[in-house]
């Protein structure tokens, strides 16, 4: 989907998408996730592995520039999806660090 918006109003919209995503998966159980957002729980892996995948396997290297900005805008969507995931653990474990302090 290509409607010529703003960089800048693109890149916000996936941090507001990439937070609610990171809110879903962090929530759900191993077990109800599908497959890709499996992957995705494995903050490591997923910006790279999706990167290769639309850049290299589907085709988005013989599209010149317009397939590399595709393909690192989809980078970059997993990557602040990973670090919110981070970000959401940490959080987490911060909360339960807390909780264990006498007060």
């Amino acid at each position: 989907h290509d409607d010529r918006k703003p960089l800048s109003r693109w890149l916000q919209s996936q941090i507001n998408y990439a937070r609610q995503e990171a809110d879903k998966i962090s929530s759900s159980p191993g077990a109800e996730l599908g497959r890709n957002d499996r992957i995705r729980k494995a903050v490591v892996l997923a910006p790279p592995l999706v990167f290769l995948l639309v850049y290299l396997l589907r085709g988005g290297v013989l599209s010149g520039w317009r397939g590399l900005f595709y393909a690192l805008q989809r980078l970059t969507f997993e990557v602040l999806l990973s670090l919110f995931l981070i970000d959401v653990k940490l959080q987490s474990l911060l909360q339960t660090s807390d909780s264990r302090e006498p007060e």
